[in-house]
């Protein structure tokens, strides 16, 4: 977490950050869910981040870092 708050504080340290156009954002959400639903829903949002790892890109792409804060106690 330390790791996160760190970086996110570094990016607004820059002078040309624009968090809005360079679609920053962090969003929380509380649900109810048994333990078997939130393991379902964990694994599938890991199948969906690595499934976005193989997109290919082109030249005019850059990268982009999208640090995920993970809830592994189920």
């Amino acid at each position: 977490m330390a790791i996160l708050v760190t970086e996110f504080n570094a990016y607004l340290d820059r002078e040309d950050a624009d968090p809005v156009a360079d679609l920053i954002g962090y969003r929380q959400h509380a649900v109810w869910l048994t333990r078997g639903r939130k393991a379902a829903v964990n694994l599938e949002r890991r199948r969906r981040d690595a499934a976005g790892s193989f997109f290919s890109h082109t030249p005019r792409d850059t990268r982009h870092h999208v640090p995920r804060l993970c809830d592994h106690q189920m």
